[in-house]
């Protein structure tokens, strides 16, 4: 199965497409702790969810021409959303720098450098991949929601927030797969992203404990 991709786009690995795509990175990290002191409580997982956060890289993905350039232009921008978030957190006295912090930054940084590659190919392949890479690349965007709705169900007392995630998985593999042949196929490797991006939240969990107790 293969989706029509019209025309190639545009976007070129320029001083001007990575300054694009810091821009929007810092932009959403700034919106990330701007937003947490404004939404309701009800809401205000979507203003802290590396799932939301990983919408920037898929979305440059799906408009670029080379899945090199997806996959640098992913990276740049978590690297901006990690930077604008603790610019704003740093400069509004919500943390200091010390040994502790800048290990838990550090961590980020390591999770944009494969989150950002890796939803950005997604987002590529989504639009100009064949066969089951591009069904890998659709079902992505809705296999993280799926992933961190879970991990949110299983440590909070109420499942509100994690079936809201769930719901959210739904309606974006709906407007991915709508004009897809296969869209049953894509479903399933969406659940099976989901289970396996769940396991990668709990490794998260195991990680920030070690370093917890290191610094």
């Amino acid at each position: 199965m293969s989706q029509s991709t019209g025309s190639v786009s545009t976007l070129r690995l320029t001083p001007i497409f990575i300054g694009m795509c810091v821009l929007v990175g810092l932009i959403i990290g700034v919106l990330t702790i701007v937003l947490q002191k404004l939404l309701p409580d009800s809401v205000i997982q979507l203003a802290n969810s590396g799932a939301v956060w990983s919408i920037v890289a898929f979305v440059i993905g799906r408009k670029v021409g080379s899945w090199r350039i997806a996959a640098i232009g992913g990276f740049v921008a978590l690297v901006g959303e990690v930077a604008g978030y603790y610019l704003v957190a740093y400069f509004a006295d919500l943390m200091d720098i010390s040994t502790g912090t800048l290990a838990v930054i550090g961590l980020w940084l390591v999770i944009a450098l494969v989150a950002g590659p890796l939803f950005g190919w997604a987002g590529y392949v989504s639009v100009h991949g064949q066969g089951l890479r591009q069904k890998i690349g659709i079902a992505s965007l809705g296999g993280v929601f799926i992933g961190e709705g879970l991990y949110l169900m299983s440590i909070q007392p109420k499942p509100n927030t994690g079936l809201l995630w769930l719901v959210i998985a739904i309606v974006v593999t709906l407007l991915l797969t709508w004009k897809s042949s296969e869209r049953m196929r894509i479903w399933l490797i969406t659940i099976a992203l989901g289970l396996l991006f769940f396991g990668g939240e709990q490794l998260l969990v195991l990680l920030d404990q070690l370093r917890a107790q290191s610094f």
